[in-house]
């Protein structure tokens, strides 16, 4: 739980202090300019400038944990990521704009992401999910917004795709 917090805490002074860069313990990611961040015990909260919501999970092993432990408990995250990931949109009556997409960047890290979209015309809102997977823990990041998910892809796919694993 210390390292969680600490990961937000690091989190929110990098959104506070330029809002370029935010990092956890096992990645670091550019992230767009405007977001305020509010840490809590168990997850980040972070507003965008367009009314985006967007929350974050951080899940990392301690040091103690054994590569054969960790592998196991990673793998617990990846197959969360491709069994209950697809199950969100239909659970919340949204239509899968973009199904799951398992990136990997080595056969270390991995991103997971799936695009849903709910609503009409000009009520439509958008949940976009990115959980990042690596050997020692993981980030799940769920964004909300108005309007198309397209535009929003624009915006977040390029953050997504060039994460800075340091693991």
């Amino acid at each position: 739980m210390c390292k969680r917090v600490f990961a937000a805490f690091l989190l929110w002074c990098a959104v506070e202090a330029s809002a370029e860069q935010i990092g956890f313990e096992i990645i670091t990611l550019d992230w767009p300019d405007g977001y305020q961040a509010t840490v809590g015990e168990d997850r980040i909260h972070m507003s965008g400038p367009n009314g985006e919501q967007v929350t974050v999970l951080q899940f990392s092993l301690e040091d103690s944990v054994t590569p054969e432990e960790a592998a196991s408990k990673t793998d617990t995250l990846r197959n969360y990521a491709e069994t209950e990931m697809p199950k969100s949109a239909s659970e919340q009556g949204a239509t899968v704009v973009r199904d799951l997409r398992k990136t990997s960047f080595d056969d270390r890290h991995t991103l997971y992401s799936m695009i849903s979209q709910r609503g009409e015309n000009d009520a439509q809102q958008y949940l976009i999910e990115y959980f990042l997977v690596g050997v020692r823990g993981g980030a799940y990041f769920s964004i909300v917004g108005n309007g198309g998910a397209m535009p929003a892809i624009a915006t977040f796919d390029p953050v997504f795709a060039a994460v800075h694993w340091k693991e």
